[in-house]
């Protein structure tokens, strides 16, 4: 009786698995705990072409470009996982190819505290080095960008990003280096890892702040 009982629960566990796969409509992102890398990356690269005018200046490919990473979320929510990320992966290269300008990035490995959003003195030699890049780019339009590791609830780590970001806008502020009017800071918590968050190494590369020159 006790091995029928399990082989059920199994059963029903493996149904449920499948049926998963299967309940996929359009627009329902952000409902899973885990995506395959290239499909964060096309994202990313579609909303850098937009920050560059790409959705103004060529809209027809643009939008054939968001279609093609929904339709890459399609595949992955029907469990074709390697499909999807072909198709996220070619998506990308259209997106970085779209009209506009190139958008100019430095990534920041800035040690906070835990659940702290103070800049430490061992951090300002970086910060200086991105001063000396946004002030290369005077007029622009600069983002920051806060990333955590996963340590935490997704809730705490979005708050904690965007805390961080507004840091670091702050200091390039207070030293002159942009106009508040010209800078914008977004959080986007544990989303957008750069590398794994099973070791030390890699949740110290995903707890960043990514500085973005977006055009005049």
């Amino acid at each position: 009786m006790k091995k029928v009982l399990i082989l059920l629960v199994c059963l029903v566990v493996a149904l449920g698995l499948l049926t998963g796969c299967m309940k996929y409509t359009q627009g329902e992102k952000y409902t899973y705990a885990f995506y395959p890398a290239a499909l964060v990356d096309a994202e990313q690269d579609l909303a850098d072409a937009k920050a560059r005018g790409a959705d103004r200046q060529c809209p027809d490919k643009y939008r054939a470009v968001a279609k093609q990473i929904d339709d890459a979320y399609a595949v992955y929510y029907s469990c074709r996982t390697k499909e999807a990320i072909d198709m996220a992966l070619a998506a990308s290269d259209k997106a970085k190819a779209l009209c506009g300008g190139k958008i100019e990035r430095i990534v920041l490995m800035l040690n906070f505290d835990f659940n702290k959003s103070i800049i430490k003195d061992k951090d300002i030699p970086q910060l200086k080095k991105a001063v000396e890049f946004i002030t290369k780019h005077k007029g622009s339009k600069i983002r920051v960008e806060g990333h955590t590791d996963s340590v935490g609830s997704d809730a705490y780590n979005q708050a904690l990003s965007e805390r961080r970001a507004k840091a670091v806008v702050d200091y390039f502020v207070s030293q002159g280096a942009v106009k508040r009017a010209d800078i914008s800071s977004v959080g986007y918590g544990e989303k957008k890892p750069i590398a794994t968050n099973d070791t030390d190494a890699g949740r110290a590369q995903n707890r960043r702040v990514e500085v973005q020159v977006l055009g005049k």
